[in-house]
């Protein structure tokens, strides 16, 4: 057993193995640091909840949320309500998210926004290895930088190489140049800057008075 489980005070029942604790709750597994006011922890089960505002740190990532729910067997947090994943890159804010501390992996549910120097991202479903820093999104998915915006039924993105790829009904968008370009897949690199568009592409570029179309493959 890895869990480590302290507090002021504790009341445990030994025939439901349920142990609650109050203040300067801290729950420790492994790596894993969870704090809060109040805890609900089933020995049998291996589930500890919380309902009054926690904080978890795992590696580089800290998260807040006002409901939580830890299972020490499984090494899953579920997330509800204010959610907010901090990381030395972005920050990931959500209403509902999926968090498991062996993978370092998030999944959201619900509309999210995550926000770095790089972009914003946007979708109201995914998941993001913070590890990896490989995710994809679905569900009115974008991903917007300065002057670029590249959009999908779903995208994959890789950070670290700084690539997105968007599928079905797809639109690049360049504000400086007032360009739109749509097609069934896209690539998008947004360190060079390059896109490329397949899949019945359009590209409508817009001037004062008029607006040009280019159809192509």
């Amino acid at each position: 057993d890895t869990v480590s489980l302290k507090g002021d005070h504790l009341n445990y029942d030994g025939n439901t193995s349920i142990a609650v604790v109050t203040g300067n709750v801290i729950l420790t597994d492994r790596k894993m640091v969870l704090t809060t006011d109040r805890i609900n922890y089933n020995r049998q089960s291996g589930l500890a909840s919380y309902t009054t505002g926690g904080k978890i740190v795992d590696n580089e990532n800290t998260l807040t949320s006002q409901f939580g729910f830890y299972n020490s067997f499984a090494k899953e947090m579920h997330f509800k309500t204010d959610v907010v994943l901090t990381n030395p890159r972005y920050i990931m804010r959500t209403d509902t998210m999926n968090y498991n501390t062996l993978t370092h992996t998030a999944f959201f549910f619900g509309p999210t926004t995550i926000t770095s120097k790089e972009n914003l991202i946007y979708c109201e479903r995914g998941f993001y290895n913070t590890e990896t820093e490989i995710s994809g999104f679905t569900n009115n998915a974008y991903i917007k930088t300065q002057t670029q915006k590249l959009s999908g039924d779903s995208i994959g993105y890789n950070r670290k190489l700084g690539e997105g790829r968007a599928f079905e009904n797809v639109s690049v968008s360049d504000s400086v140049n007032s360009i739109l370009i749509n097609g069934k897949y896209a690539e998008h690199n947004e360190l060079t800057e390059h896109s490329l568009v397949t899949g019945q592409a359009e590209m409508i570029q817009i001037f004062t008075t008029d607006s040009l179309f280019l159809d192509a493959d």
